[in-house]
């Protein structure tokens, strides 16, 4: 593994051009992700100090990079201030960095959280879930609910791993009913699309019931962005009216389809391409 650049290093970067730079601590441990995130965090705001860059600093898994620490609070800006703070796990950014939030883009699943935000008054306002592809935009005493565009470009992050490169037999989706195993596993997203598309109706009813889908793609996949979309899913069918399964296959598959979609004008050939299941 190569080693980080120093901070000071990718000040003098942002300093002397109008681009952008990603640091990627994916391989570090948690304590140390989050010693570097602060002492570059701090170089940066001084830069913002003299010279006004970087404009924007996001930081995905926001709370993975911060910790109980919060943003450096140096120089006389709001500490929130250009920041973007993305995260699955909003519950965990704590209310001192909330208050400094200006904005909340929700998407389906974390319309509880954004109700005890104290943002809406009275968050009946948002009291009509989201649905697949939407989200809540909203501002200190205002909501406004948009459909989510389709994807442009690829997504890049993992995607032919997860799309066609199998997981070890111990990480597999084990497909059952409520009697008992169907001797079926899914080791990628292929196979999960390709079975969605086949499974009997005892298969799908038995995972949808116990949210089963979501717990393995966000445990063994970690892409939470699909089983948050998933998660609606299952708790639709748990909820709704359960005369036809069909609704909820396709919605299974579409978000499926919407998240690994390559960003042509064809859609991605799923293919599970199974090997010893």
């Amino acid at each position: 593994m190569e080693a980080l650049p120093p901070p000071p290093q990718i000040s003098t970067l942002l300093s002397h051009r109008f681009g952008s730079v990603v640091v990627d601590l994916s391989r570090l441990a948690p304590p140390e992700k989050r010693r570097y995130t602060h002492a570059l965090l701090a170089e940066l705001q001084g830069l913002r100090e003299r010279v006004g860059l970087p404009h924007w600093i996001v930081l995905d898994e926001a709370p993975q990079l911060l910790g109980s620490g919060g943003l450096p609070q140096e120089g006389p800006r709001a500490p929130a201030e250009r920041y973007c703070l993305v995260t699955h796990r909003p519950e965990d950014l704590g209310s001192g960095l909330l208050d400094e939030v200006d904005v909340l883009v929700v998407l389906p699943g974390g319309e509880t959280f954004a109700k005890g935000t104290g943002f809406v008054s009275p968050p009946t306002a948002l009291a009509e879930p989201l649905t697949l592809g939407e989200a809540f935009c909203i501002e200190r005493g205002s909501v406004g609910r948009f459909r989510i565009g389709k994807r442009r470009i690829r997504h890049v992050r993992h995607w032919h791993k997860y799309l066609l490169t199998e997981l070890p037999p111990h990480r597999q989706f084990f497909l059952r009913t409520m009697e008992g195993p169907t001797g079926e596993a899914i080791g990628n997203i292929a196979q999960f699309h390709e079975e969605l598309e086949h499974a009997p109706r005892a298969v799908l009813a038995h995972h949808l019931g116990e949210g089963d889908f979501s717990r393995w793609i966000a445990g063994e996949l970690k892409d939470h962005a699909l089983a948050t979309a998933v998660r609606i899913v299952e708790a639709g069918w748990r909820s709704g009216d359960r005369t036809s399964l069909e609704p909820y296959r396709q919605q299974l598959l579409a978000a499926i389809e919407d998240r690994y979609h390559d960003g042509s004008s064809e859609p991605i050939p799923f293919s599970g391409h199974r090997t010893g299941t």
